[in-house]
């Protein structure tokens, strides 16, 4: 089978250098090229084709979020966002997603080899993953449209009555890729709703500030799901523990539980194990 293609895009001939280092640690991944700012990077990707782009976000003349745009919006394709663990790394997070970027990769704290060879084998798996991801183009007209018919939802909500809740649980679960999708889904979540529990597959470091980050855009309140936390209505709770799997137990309306188990089928948090026991909650 042939190798996964791909571009690394970063203003910093370091943080190229290390990057495509820990890339090609695997065998699956050829890089076919380094740029330092979009106009290279959109020279590269019309002559090399890659099948994955990673693209930083601070970069000299059209930043990462503005050429992903343009990416997603004229020929999109696979990118993996490379951010900051910071508050405005975490708006970027949720802005690429909302583009259609398959994922975001938190860049070390050290730009030294010992920290790329620490994080190497993860960046591998999400960009193999992200290769065969199906992506769609990014429609702005359509974008505004859906935020304006959520926020006049929302709006709507204030005359609405109140919501009696029945004991359902609502368990969302998006692996690489599926991000974008859940998004959507959460603009449109009545403040109301039924405790929602989300699955998001995201890199160490990006939960926190991504949950707060979400609970600023969408109506229903946002937490970082934690151990014995109870559920309630109107919450929505962000799972994304790499090192534990996400249940419900059965308490009085249920609560979270965040076990260390092994990876099932490979998998840690597990979607399958998680709907399992909303199931039967």
């Amino acid at each position: 089978m042939a190798a996964i293609k791909v571009l690394v895009v970063d203003d910093s001939i370091t943080m190229r250098a290390l990057f495509s280092n820990a890339l090609e640690q695997s065998s699956d991944l050829l890089v076919v090229g380094a740029a330092a700012n979009a106009d290279e990077a959109r020279e590269m990707i019309e002559e090399m084709r890659p099948d994955v782009v990673t693209l930083d976000i601070e970069m000299p003349g059209m930043n990462g979020i503005d050429f992903l745009h343009e990416i997603m919006t004229t020929k999109p394709m696979p990118i993996v966002m490379l951010s900051t663990l910071t508050q405005k790394g975490a708006e970027v997070t949720l802005k690429a997603l909302e583009l259609g970027a398959v994922d975001c990769f938190p860049k070390p704290t050290k730009a030294t080899p010992d920290e790329f060879a620490k994080i190497s084998g993860k960046l591998c798996k999400l960009v193999a993953t992200a290769a065969k991801s199906k992506v769609k183009k990014y429609d702005p007209e359509a974008a505004a449209a859906a935020a304006a018919k959520a926020a006049a939802s929302q709006a709507s909500m204030g005359a609405a009555k109140p919501y009696k809740w029945n004991g359902t649980i609502v368990a969302l679960c998006a692996s690489t890729g599926g991000g974008p999708a859940v998004l959507e889904l959460l603009t449109a979540w009545p403040a109301n709703c039924p405790p929602t529990i989300v699955l998001q597959q995201l890199e160490e470091g990006l939960a926190a500030p991504f949950a707060a980050r979400l609970n600023e855009a969408i109506a229903p309140d946002v937490k970082l799901a934690e151990d014995g936390m109870m559920l309630q209505p109107g919450q929505v709770y962000v799972l994304s523990a790499p090192d534990k799997h996400g249940l419900v137990d059965r308490w009085p309306g249920g609560a979270i539980r965040l076990v260390a188990r092994d990876p099932l089928n490979g998998v840690r948090p597990s979607a399958d194990l998680l709907l399992h026991t909303v199931a039967q909650a």
